[in-house]
């Protein structure tokens, strides 16, 4: 149980991007890092232009009251590149969440538990459902 992979998915209101947020699994071990991957693919039929930046991807995990647990550092960046994306051709970042909270004024380490993981595209604001993820104690 929880050892099959998660996606979700959303299209963006232009109907030519489609944001995929995996996760390998669905339930941890504390402490286990959890492996992220947000990715932005031209699902339309056709040539279009891709606005990136440095930080071009962001996740955000809330524990099961809704309350915001973690935010990785993807920032609206000042590097910002225009690319053609053939169709089908993506762009993709990895991350490793390492059960750390950053809600408050010092890190901590999450507790056991229910959480909920979202995908974001820098700039756009286009944002993955929420994939849920369990934490156990060892």
């Amino acid at each position: 149980m929880g050892q099959t992979a998660a996606e979700s998915t959303v299209i963006g209101a232009d109907g030519k991007f489609q944001l995929a947020l995996t996760l390998e699994k669905t339930v941890f071990t504390l402490g286990e890092q959890v492996n992220i991957t947000v990715k932005m693919t031209n699902i339309s039929g056709q040539t279009v232009d891709y606005t990136q930046t440095i930080e071009d991807f962001d996740f955000q995990v809330y524990d099961d009251s809704n309350n915001p647990v973690y935010k990785s550092a993807g920032q609206v960046a000042m590097a910002i590149v225009i690319l053609h994306l053939s169709p089908g051709e993506s762009r993709s970042q990895n991350f490793a969440w390492l059960q750390t909270c950053n809600n408050t004024a010092t890190e901590c380490n999450v507790p056991a538990g229910t959480y909920y993981v979202i995908g974001q595209k820098v700039l756009s604001g286009l944002q993955t459902p929420p994939i849920q993820i369990t934490i156990v104690k060892p």
